[in-house]
């Protein structure tokens, strides 16, 4: 067996990943994060978590907890910091037209902690914005995701970017780690940090976490794949930044329309298992974590 999903309600105690991998001993080791942990873990995950995290701040680490290299490198990215001297970062967004003001006064509350924002509107020619920091720029959108973020990204002036959707957001808390992270980043040679998306679908937090999102990336990285679009990068460039959740809000029939839209779009794509994920809300000892 590879990989197996969670026994009962059993997910990562420090991603909150449902599914595992069997690994000997009987432990069994996140497939996001690659955590593993001994049976005895199994029904204690505040404790699992708690150990965990006093590791990464200079603890040994507990008996029955094991990293390996990519573990280590998102447990060290799991825990908040301070954006003082942190490396310019530039938010963008791919849009419709019409959804470009919502975005701008959605992020203007984290909007200083950013280099500016940059948005990639599907049209031909980019509408007029008076706001400072905010370039708006066009291309019609022909059914590729990835082009569309790569045209982006080939847009972006500083060396790191994030990267959101417009019915995504962040809290100011989760802007200041993802910002001061992207210094630790740099010194690790990494590329791309993994956000988890808190998805609330008609404002009920959903089970599908941690949806892990590639989108703060350095600006040389480019994305594949026309639906469901993912970075270009080398695994060991890349890590969980999972102390930076960003928040996705959709409604019902958003969620079940959008499965319809990507199955026509490519082989593949509808993803029914996310759909039925989404529309089931998030069981209530998991959501003292997020």
């Amino acid at each position: 067996m590879t990989a197996e999903g969670a026994a009962g309600d059993q997910r990562c105690p420090l991603c909150l990943n449902p599914r595992f991998h069997a690994r000997p001993h009987a432990f069994k080791e996140c497939t996001h994060c690659e955590v593993a942990f001994a049976p005895e873990w199994t029904g204690q995950p505040e404790a699992a978590r708690a150990a965990l995290l006093a590791h990464a701040k200079g603890a040994a680490l507990a008996e029955g907890l094991a990293l390996n290299a990519a573990a280590r490198r998102n447990l060290a990215f799991a825990l908040a910091r301070d954006a003082a001297g942190h490396v310019p970062v530039t938010l963008a967004a791919i849009a419709r037209t019409a959804e470009l003001a919502q975005f701008l006064h959605a992020t203007e509350p984290v909007a200083g902690l950013f280099a500016e924002r940059v948005v990639l509107v599907d049209a031909e020619q980019p509408p007029p914005v008076a706001r400072n920091r905010v370039r708006v720029l066009a291309k019609p959108f022909d059914g590729d995701f990835a082009a569309q973020r790569n045209r982006l990204m080939a847009e972006i002036h500083t060396d790191w970017v994030l990267q959101l959707d417009t019915d995504e957001s962040l809290t100011g808390e989760s802007a200041r780690t993802l910002v001061a992270l992207v210094s630790e980043a740099e010194r690790l040679g990494l590329a791309a940090l993994g956000l988890p998306r808190r998805n609330r679908v008609d404002g009920v937090l959903s089970s599908l976490y941690p949806d892990i999102q590639y989108r703060l990336l350095h600006r040389d990285i480019r994305f594949a794949g026309r639906v469901h679009e993912r970075p270009v990068v080398p695994f060991a460039r890349t890590a969980l930044a999972l102390a930076c959740p960003i928040d996705h809000a959709l409604s019902r029939a958003r969620v079940v329309a959008r499965t319809a839209q990507y199955g026509a779009m490519a082989a593949d794509a509808a993803r029914p298992e996310d759909e039925t994920a989404l529309l089931q809300p998030m069981p209530a000892r998991w959501r003292q974590f997020l």
